[in-house]
């Protein structure tokens, strides 16, 4: 299933799957059924694992999966904790462990921080696989432009 997959009808959680059959035979070992609307609260198991980005679709998601939860499914990863824990930010609360880290929006507290370091990696919160990463030191002549980039004109 994908999120377009899922959804809430009158108070109870569905999503349209293919139920998977495995089999001991190694040359044919599962079969995919013709997919089929299902309560998502009866199933063993909902596995969420989505990539960025964190937007109103995940949050809906979120939403639907924890109706599943509250109709009995074991759901990895717990809809709430999705919700409240942003991977990016959530590394805030373990200092001891990071390199030195802010979370910011601001063009001049970045700036502050790239003097106070030397050189900083900047990379977006609602981003996966590499895109928008740049290491930055203060000689970088398109410091400016990158800045702006990241931070939409420090609108996230």
């Amino acid at each position: 299933m994908t999120l377009k997959d899922i959804d809430i009808r009158e108070g109870r959680a569905y999503g349209r799957a293919a139920p998977l059959n495995v089999t001991d035979d190694d040359g044919d070992w599962f079969r995919l059924e013709t997919p089929k609307d299902m309560l998502l609260g009866e199933l063993d198991l909902l596995f969420m694992r989505k990539d960025p980005p964190f937007n109103a679709e995940y949050i809906f998601a979120t939403y639907v999966l924890q109706r599943a939860q509250d109709d009995g499914a074991l759901v990895v990863n717990d809809p709430q904790a999705l919700r409240d824990v942003n991977e990016k930010v959530f590394i805030a609360w373990f200092p001891e462990l990071t390199p030195p880290t802010i979370v910011t929006r601001s063009k001049d507290v970045m700036r502050g921080f790239l003097s106070e370091h030397g050189r900083i990696v900047v990379k977006p919160l609602d981003m996966m696989g590499g895109h928008s990463i740049f290491a930055l030191d203060e000689a970088d002549k398109n410091l400016a432009v990158i800045l702006e980039t990241i931070t939409a004109g420090e609108r996230r």
